[in-house]
């Protein structure tokens, strides 16, 4: 005996009922239900690092060019490439080699300047908070700098870090 099967419409759509079952139980079951990785804000990343002395963990992308670079001078090379990217508008290149200049321990006067150039690059993207935590420190490190000053206060730092 042979049995005819219904004709498909060129449009049905089959579901498999298990699949799809199981699917639904998984979601809506609070035993099953997916959960958000626990990701740390960027300012409890900061926070972190300032009190680690360890570099900022980002995703750090070098530049084509920065890929052989050695920095001879204590972190100022760095810091020179870190702008060099800063002015061309590349913020991930320049983040990544301030990151570098960093971690090289430059003097006082040049992490002063690496922490502005950090600052700008906050700004930038916007993270008006992140700036203001990097100008206070470039600040502490040179205080009486002007171009630091107006930023801060152009950022409204005083009230952003107030909160």
């Amino acid at each position: 005996m042979v049995t005819s099967r219904p004709a498909a419409t060129p449009n049905a759509v089959t579901v498999n009922p298990r699949k799809t079952a199981a699917r639904c139980c998984a979601w809506s079951s609070p035993r099953c239900a997916p959960r958000a990785p626990a990701i740390p804000s960027v300012a409890q990343a900061r926070r972190s690092w300032l009190t680690s002395g360890k570099p900022l963990e980002k995703p750090s992308t070098l530049a084509p060019e920065d890929q052989s670079f050695v920095d001879d001078k204590n972190g100022v090379g760095w810091g020179n490439r870190c702008y060099a990217h800063l002015k061309s508008g590349a913020l991930p290149f320049a983040r990544t080699a301030c990151g570098k200049a960093l971690e090289a321990k430059p003097e006082p006067r040049i992490r002063a300047m690496i922490l502005y150039n950090l600052a700008l690059i906050d700004a930038a993207t916007p993270d008006p908070k992140g700036a203001c935590e990097w100008l206070r420190q470039s600040a502490s490190l040179r205080p009486g700098v002007g171009a630091v000053q107006e930023k801060f206060d152009a950022l409204q730092c005083r009230e952003l870090l107030a909160h």
